[in-house]
């Protein structure tokens, strides 16, 4: 009887799931600092988690413009950068030696 072949796995992290990662890490991180923050009702974490993402003060009923938003998308634009340009320099660099 033939013997059966066995494939080893390899790790289940491969760079593109360990990218993907980091983006999702960084878009909800401003809202796990907003939730874990000390001191306030629910109620005004989740107004400061609207005003954070979306720019909307639900207290003023105001848009608060681009600051709130900068701040919390400023990290997910900085890792989406980073882990689209690592493959692309390593790729370029892989080409010229």
């Amino acid at each position: 009887m033939a013997k059966k072949r066995t494939y080893r796995r390899k790790n289940g992290f491969s760079q593109a799931k360990m990218f993907g990662l980091v983006r999702k890490l960084a878009l909800v991180a401003p809202a796990l600092g907003v939730a874990l923050g000390a001191g306030s009702s629910p109620k005004d974490k989740f107004d400061r988690g609207v005003l954070a993402y979306t720019g909307y003060n639900m207290a003023t009923q105001k848009f608060d413009g681009l600051a709130p938003l900068k701040n919390t998308y400023t990290p997910f634009l900085a890792a989406t950068l980073i882990t689209a340009g690592i493959p692309k320099i390593a790729a370029f660099v892989k080409g010229v030696i």
